[in-house]
């Protein structure tokens, strides 16, 4: 898989959760041979996840560097 093709999952399977209301990509780099992203996610019950990822290609698999999240949320309202 190259690095295209797995933001470009990340996002098919955001988009297709049934939780998730709207998403917003706040940031999206191209770092040398790494990648970065960054999005707000607002559940269906007006909740909201922030989500970072910083990934790169070792051994020719997805390796992720860094992951983070924040928000609020209550995943029992869903």
């Amino acid at each position: 898989m190259k690095l295209d093709q797995y933001i470009a999952a990340i996002n098919e399977k955001l988009a297709g959760s049934p939780i998730i209301s709207a998403i917003e990509i706040s940031d999206e780099r191209i770092l040398g041979d790494r990648r970065y992203f960054r999005a707000r996610l607002t559940l269906i019950n007006s909740d909201f996840l922030e989500i970072a990822e910083s990934f790169t290609i070792q051994y020719n698999q997805i390796f992720t560097l860094d992951y983070r999240f924040n928000g609020s949320i209550h995943l029992n309202n869903c």
